[in-house]
């Protein structure tokens, strides 16, 4: 059973022109390791400095590169000292901590490129410090829509948001007097292997203080997996991705995003 696979219903793959996607994240946890707060990670840095040749401690760099608004909206409060390894143009980047290791990226074009970014972290990692194993595994997107760079500044979020996803404010009188709105639901798979949180609602960018729609899918699981599965894992949870997306918005939204179709499904 696919992740999800009862929950969307399947649509074609497409990459848009015009994309809302803020930020793509993989992520693995596992049990601590202590070599990794005991000693600098040298040889990890050696395997992957080809592709992310900058390093740096910091307290929490994936927060660095989501809006302050949105941070406060997903409740996010920082973490402990991590490691960061970053691209030239500090696009995407490793955060590495003692109990868990993410790949993210703020210029996601497709899987397959981000598969290429997010592939040898995962293989060096386990090369390295040799996991146990991972207790969870999950694969984030952050979209956030707003309308005026898709030329819908004047249309209202019941025409572009689907009605399962808006809740009151299909209601004109409920979206026209609405000042915040902000939704967060759990679902487990039937067969409980995999789950997935959908956060969303109301949103601002920066400074920016035009207010988007916020639509933020994790799909994870807490079943314990051998190191050698998060990649095909991962790859499962991205099939879901696109139809989780495409379920949320309407035809409008979709259409006015400039869609042009991939290959594949997800």
């Amino acid at each position: 059973m696919t992740v999800s696979g009862e929950f969307f219903p399947a649509a074609e793959r497409v990459m848009y022109e015009r994309s809302p996607l803020m930020s793509v994240i993989c992520q693995v946890r596992y049990p601590s390791i202590l070599r990794i707060d005991s000693d600098v990670p040298a040889d990890f840095q050696d395997r992957v400095r080809d592709i992310f040749p900058l390093f740096e401690r910091s307290s929490d760099a994936l927060a660095q590169q989501i809006p302050a608004e949105v941070l406060r909206m997903l409740g996010n409060t920082g973490g402990p000292a991590n490691y960061t390894f970053k691209t030239a143009d500090g696009s995407s980047l490793i955060t590495l901590s003692s109990d868990s290791m993410s790949v993210s990226t703020t210029a996601y074009d497709c899987w397959e490129e981000f598969a290429a970014l997010f592939g040898p972290a995962l293989v060096a990692f386990a090369d390295i410090y040799k996991p146990a194993f991972y207790s969870r595994v999950g694969l984030r997107y952050l979209n956030l829509i707003r309308r005026s760079p898709l030329g819908l500044g004047d249309v209202p979020w019941r025409e572009l948001i689907a009605p399962p996803i808006l809740g009151e404010l299909n209601s004109p009188f409920w979206e026209e007097n609405a000042v915040d709105a902000r939704r967060v639901i759990r679902c487990v798979s039937p067969d409980g292997e995999n789950a997935f949180l959908l956060q969303h609602g109301f949103a601002t960018e920066g400074d920016d203080p035009e207010q988007g729609y916020l639509i933020d899918f994790d799909f994870y699981t807490d079943n314990h997996a051998g190191a050698p599965d998060a990649d095909a894992i991962l790859g499962r949870f991205h099939e879901r991705t696109g139809s989780a997306f495409h379920w949320c918005i309407s035809e409008a939204l979709h259409q006015a995003m400039g869609p042009s179709r991939l290959g594949g499904n997800g």
